[in-house]
């Protein structure tokens, strides 16, 4: 308030500020490794582009004002790619056709308008382009009763058969999963395949 000698005021008020003593918060995961927008993160991905996504990194006091991205071989390295500039929560990061077999882990670094900075890491993800070898693989049909025994000739007496495969192998050191189906003689080929998880055998009745 200006107030002149004859008694006469006036009123100034200055522009709103927000009071904003904390960084911006890491919210659910964070920054993850995704196929689509607000999608769940992933493990393992078959391309040579991932999306990344830290919608998971809020401001509600004075907002984000911008973020940066990198990627590194573990998190918090950038030797992969350095950091970028990125005014969005959602980006696409590309030309990663020379890491299969690899892991790769996303570092976002978001500043809020107050001048504070919070940095997150993604849980990693890890890129194969090839599928498992095969060469030396082998599948085994027993009798689930006499193990020893397998088919001979395509026949068995038995009214269930276990099922061994073994020799499928990875080019990294990812994990496989399998799955299985059954056709009968004369069958279409449109039976449904089944996940069996990781195990190299079942008995199927």
């Amino acid at each position: 308030v200006a107030t002149n000698y004859a008694g006469i005021s006036r009123v100034f008020y200055s522009e709103l500020v927000h009071i904003d003593s904390t960084p911006p918060v890491v919210t659910g995961e964070g920054v993850k490794e995704v196929l689509e927008e607000g999608g769940d993160d992933i493990d393992y991905w078959r391309s040579d582009f991932v999306l990344l996504d830290w919608s998971g990194l809020v401001d509600d006091e004075s907002g984000i004002k911008h973020c940066v991205w990198g990627l590194g071989s573990s998190p918090g390295l950038t030797d992969i790619r350095n950091y970028t500039v990125s005014n969005t929560t959602l980006v696409n990061a590309t030309d990663l056709s020379e890491m299969h077999g690899d892991t790769m882990y996303a570092s976002v670094m978001c500043l809020n308008n107050a001048g504070y900075t919070t940095i997150s890491h993604s849980d990693g993800v890890t890129l194969l382009y090839t599928a498992p070898k095969h060469e030396l693989a082998s599948v085994s049909i027993l009798n689930p009763v006499l193990t020893r025994f397998e088919s001979q000739d395509g026949y068995m007496s038995t009214d269930s058969i276990q099922v061994i495969w073994n020799g499928f192998l990875e080019s990294s050191d990812a994990p496989l999963y399998y799955q299985i189906r059954v056709l009968e003689s004369g069958s279409d080929d449109d039976v449904e395949w089944t996940d069996v998880g990781a195990v190299k055998q079942i008995t199927i009745y």
